[in-house]
């Protein structure tokens, strides 16, 4: 199961080598699986279907693999791919027909085979099972490369290894059919009946044949014997030779002219049996190989069948599951909307400021936190560690712990805030005997506008200060610690800071400069960011709201974003 975003394989059966990469980029983006998700992913049928040709596949140590792709839809949104890796046993096993070539009137020397466009088999061939020693003494002498017969060596296996450039091949790659006799792969001359394959996205073709000398066997013996009688009897020549061309003729046109039909494609065509003699046999032999094409490709059409219908099923299952976890975490969504403050409270307490917040996935990891009181605002941005609904989890429990130190303990101090947060956390995830080692980082200011005053506390989160009167950034360092179980912690400090008109305060997470993008696929970093906040320092903190986002979003370009994303700024 792919993710058709990012391309990269989130579920795999047998968690192989190409488990987690990514069929966009990654190292596999180039393969016959890849193509087939590409197809996939683009399509708005939720019905469609593509299957790609076997080739080697290196996870599956460069045996050759086909797939079978099937979008995965959300409403009318393709959201995901789902796909298939083909056996070729079951191909082997309709095209040999379980090894069983004689009883299907192939004799010693026939057998039916799929050849691709590349001009390769895609079954095994009856003289590699059946004998190996000779069959590789025979291409060897043909001159097959030793690199390629070294692969079927080590592959035990002639699927997409061994050529097959005929002027049967040519002909039904070019959308022929006919009967005809000609050399095959071996240089042997053979009777060969060839017909173009209709499976949809496969350009195949299906070869039937069957050595020219046991082809004709039965024809040659008879000419023989027509021969003795001849110069024995040929007193009574005349009347022998119409009496054996109404007995030999008459069958040998009827069964040309039903090869013929079947050359044309009409595998319907009646054959009539006829008695135990040579011509009843041949004609006995091309009934069987008539039902045998018939057979073979009927079980080719049920097998695509059957595997559609069981994609179908599977895609609506997972369907089903993916909406019952989406309902979950757009739940979850509005839970932390709930806890989070509005941005017109925040606008109501702090007139000049802006919260730039962007979630990684539907719940945030980070949130941002206000309390007013009637002398201050304090404000913070909070980092908790984890990702997705567990650190959503962590996020709850830290608005919660910022509520009660402020409301239950009232505490107005950022610094004694954090320490104090710091202890419900531990005391919240040391209930459970496997003791949760999770925490969060944080930046906490207390303002006072009036009096343009402001006290900050950091737990590995610093305050970025752009002072009106030199124009330069002004950095307070945190405490390098987290909030939550640490080792060697020690409390918190505050910094105390008189401001003056026009000074800007910035706190934030690691969002934002931690992200990769840009030409070379790099971070962004705290240089780049200060940067960007000092060229723009003159300007409203609405417009460097905008430019914020779309210089985060030019970025990333194409690339995931790696983390949520929230910065808040307030100018005196």
């Amino acid at each position: 199961m792919v993710d058709n975003a990012t391309g990269h394989i989130i579920y795999s059966v047998y968690k192989e080598v190409d488990f987690g990469t990514s069929l966009l980029d990654g190292p596999y983006a180039n393969s016959n699986i890849a193509a087939a998700f590409n197809e996939s992913r683009i399509s708005t049928e939720k019905d469609f279907v593509k299957l790609v040709d076997f080739a080697p596949y290196h996870p599956s140590y460069d045996a050759p693999a086909s797939f079978v792709a099937s979008p995965i839809f959300k409403d009318d949104k393709n959201i995901g791919t789902l796909i298939f890796q083909m056996p070729i046993q079951k191909i082997n096993d309709i095209m040999t027909n379980r090894h069983e070539w004689a009883n299907i009137g192939l004799g010693k020397s026939g057998e039916t085979y799929i050849v691709a466009d590349d001009f390769t088999l895609r079954n095994q061939s009856r003289f590699f099972i059946e004998d190996r020693e000779n069959y590789f003494k025979m291409i060897s002498d043909l001159g097959l490369p030793k690199e390629t017969i070294d692969q079927i060596k080590i592959f035990e296996s002639t699927v997409g290894l061994q050529p097959v450039e005929t002027i049967g091949t040519i002909a039904a790659l070019n959308g022929e059919s006919d009967t005809k006799f000609f050399e095959d792969y071996r240089g042997v001359e053979v009777l060969y009946s060839y017909k173009p394959l209709k499976i949809k996205d496969m350009h195949w073709v299906i070869m039937s044949e069957i050595d020219k000398d046991e082809a004709f066997a039965h024809v040659y013996d008879l000419r023989k014997n027509i021969l003795v009688i001849f110069i024995g009897l040929l007193i009574s020549i005349a009347f022998a030779s119409l009496f054996i061309l109404r007995k030999i003729t008459k069958p040998i046109k009827e069964l040309t002219t039903t090869a013929e039909e079947l050359a044309d494609g009409n595998l319907e065509v009646e054959i009539d049996p006829r008695g135990g003699d040579e011509i009843g046999t041949l004609v006995k032999s091309f009934i069987h190989m008539q039902d045998s094409v018939q057979d073979l490709i009927h079980n080719l059409e049920d097998k695509v069948e059957a595997r559609t219908e069981e994609l179908q099923k599977k895609k609506e299952m997972v369907e089903e599951k993916n909406r019952e976890v989406l309902d979950s975490i757009n739940y979850a969504l509005l839970i932390q909307k709930a806890i989070l403050p509005t941005k017109a409270k925040i606008k109501s307490a702090l007139p000049n400021s802006f919260v730039y917040f962007k979630p990684k996935d539907i719940v945030s990891v980070d949130f941002y936190w206000m309390h007013k009181s009637a002398d201050e605002v304090i404000i913070g941005a909070i980092d908790c560690t984890g990702h997705g609904v567990p650190g959503a989890l962590v996020s709850v429990v830290g608005a919660n712990g910022l509520n009660r130190c402020v409301k239950e303990f009232n505490l107005t101090k950022p610094a004694e805030i954090l320490d104090k947060l710091s202890e419900l956390v531990k005391e919240t995830f040391e209930k459970d005997e496997d003791q949760v080692k999770d925490g969060m980082d944080g930046a906490l200011c207390a303002i006072d506008l009036k009096n343009k005053s402001l006290t900050y506390a950091g737990a590995n989160n610093p305050l970025w200060i752009i002072r009106n009167a030199t124009g330069e950034i002004e950095e307070i360092k945190a405490n390098k610690q987290p909030i939550g179980n640490f080792e060697f912690a020690k409390p918190f400090t505050n910094h105390e800071l008189q401001m003056e008109t026009g000074d800007t305060v910035y706190i934030f997470s690691d969002g934002y400069v931690d992200q990769f993008g840009g030409a070379k696929g790099k971070k962004f970093k705290y240089r780049t960011l200060k940067n960007l906040l000092l060229k723009h320092k003159s300007e409203s903190l609405e417009a460097q709201y905008q430019l914020l986002d779309k210089v985060f979003i030019d970025w990333k370009g194409n690339l995931e974003q790696l983390d949520d994303v929230c910065m808040i700024a307030v100018r005196f």
